[in-house]
This record gives C-alpha cells, structure tokens and sequence, in this order.
C-alpha cells in the first residue's frame, strides 16, 4: 500500500511543477516533463489497480486509474488542439478528481503506520491542488475562459484551505499519525515542484520550513491546546497553499509582477491568519474545547 501512495504523491508533484512549468511560459505540449511525472504516477497506481481489481475483486480504484488514463488521452488531443490549457480545462477536472479519489481510497484501505502517512500527504497534496484550480486566476486561455468569478476565488481561498488543514491534521491525530511527517511531505513536494523550478521566485522555499517548524512545535510542546482548532489552522494555512499560490502565480519575470506580487501577498497573509483563527475559534467553541483549554490554564 505504501508503494501506491508513494506513486500518487508523485503524481501530485507533477500536477504541482506543471503550475510552474505554466507560469514561465513553457511551450505547453503533452510530452513535457511535468506531465510525464504525472503519468508515471497514474502508471503506478493503475497497476495497483488492476491488482485490486483482479486479487481483491476491488474494481473501484481500477475505475478511478481508467479515468485517469483517459483523461490523460483526451488532454493530449487537448494540447494538440489548443495548445495551452487552463488549470480549470475539463480534462485537468477529470484528472484531479479521479487522483483525489484515488488518495482517500488508498488513506482508507491503508494498515500501516507509514502508508496511512503517504496516504493522508496525497489526501492533502490533491484536495489542496483541486482548491488551487478553483482559487488561482489561471483558466484563461485563447480558445477558452474557465475562470471562476473574483469574488468567488478569494472566499474559497481564504476559507477552504484552512478547513482542509483542520481536516488533515484530524485525521492525523485521529489515526497516529505525526503530524511533522505529514507536513514535511506537503511542504516539500509543493516546494520542490512549484517553486524550486522557477528561479524567479526560488528565494520564497524556506518560508515552507516555516510549516514543519511550526507543526513540530505543535507536537513537541502541545500548543494547539491553548487554542483547541486555532493553532492548527494559525501554523499551516498561511504558508501552505494559498497565499504563496495566489501572491507568486502568473508570469514572474519581472519587476512589475514582482510589485504585483508584493501587493497581493500583504493583504493575502492578514486574511489568511485572521480567517484562519477565526474559523478555529468557532470551531473551538462549538465543539466546547475552548472552554475547557481556558479553564485548564486558569487553574495553573
């Protein structure tokens, strides 16, 4: 099980590095090598499938695999076709659909400590990359116009990722997983994909260490307690997907996108944070943690 989540996680990584390989305005054909990471990835888990399917007489999973080929095929006649894809093309919806598919189904049949980590780090890689397509201004191109509206992108931006980071780190909790592992392997493979390949914007990687840093902290000293939901989200939203996404996405090349960049990315970290704490203090209070984690330090 392991094996099959390690391929997801490197079809992740090439959905990511495709983002940069977009922004620096690469000749977009099929055959580039963010793409044939990803198709290495689905190659592994359609294997992995059509054992499911032929051992197990599980053919859900070899049905998310076949998608994910067929996809494959039809974004190759896209490329031929019309050149440049947005991320929102209906090939890239079929595509991350059935991977994100795929990353719960493994999370869930998964028995081992490490699996279940590979596993949960796929969960959190493709959900947050589905976000980015409904979040990032880049499904715009000269054949088509994907882009959802403005106002619609920043209130996903702002509130989805954070929920999803509660969600992960949930369910990482829930099922002994170690939180630091499972962040490490986030931020590294977005790191690495998205930004290590783009020299202009190369400078931004260790602000990701920010994200290990913080969820070590979390589990070596416990501090997600004093805010119940808050800390959670505090330590991975800001640096994790849509800030760095949304203030460092487009053609950086520049001094103008440079400026452009710096301007989005003031008012993207404020929002953030203060959406992110104010979610995880609702949630505190609603579920009664707050209450008591107030109480616990009362008393000391």
């Amino acid at each position: 099980m392991s094996a099959v989540a390690v391929a997801l996680l490197v079809e992740s990584a090439g959905a990511y590095w495709d983002i940069s390989y977009h922004s620096l305005n690469e000749v977009d054909t099929f055959f580039q090598p963010a793409h044939m990471l990803i198709y290495s990835g689905a190659a592994g888990a359609l294997a992995f499938g059509l054992v499911m399917a032929v051992v197990h007489k599980v053919k859900r999973f070899a049905i998310l695999s076949a998608v994910i080929l067929a996809a494959g095929y039809a974004d190759m006649q896209w490329h031929e076709t019309f050149g440049f894809d947005g991320l929102l093309s209906p090939v890239h919806v079929a595509l991350m659909g059935a991977t994100a598919g795929q990353a719960v189904a493994v999370f869930r049949m998964a028995s081992t400590a490490r699996a279940k980590t590979f596993a949960l780090s796929a969960v959190w890689l493709s959900f947050a990359f589905a976000l980015f397509m409904f979040s990032l201004p880049a499904s715009k191109t000269e054949a088509f116009d994907f882009n959802p509206p403005a106002l619609f992108t920043l209130g996903l931006g702002i509130v989805a990722f954070p929920l999803l980071s509660l969600l992960v780190m949930g369910q990482a909790k829930a099922n002994g997983i170690r939180p630091v592992i499972v962040t490490a392997i986030y931020t590294g493979i977005i790191s690495i994909a998205t930004l290590a390949f783009n020299p202009h914007v190369s400078w931004i990687v260790p602000l990701f260490l920010l994200n290990v840093a913080g969820a070590y902290a979390i589990e070596r000293w416990e501090v997600a307690k004093l805010f119940a939901g808050a800390g959670w989200l505090l330590t991975y939203a800001p640096f994790s997907a849509f800030v760095v996404g949304y203030g460092l996405y487009g053609q950086v090349a520049g001094v103008e996108q440079f400026t452009d960049m710096a301007i989005k990315t003031q008012w993207a970290i404020p929002l953030m944070v203060s959406a992110g704490g104010l979610v995880g203090l609702l949630l505190s209070v609603r579920t009664g943690l707050a209450s008591k984690s107030f109480c616990s330090i009362v008393r000391r």
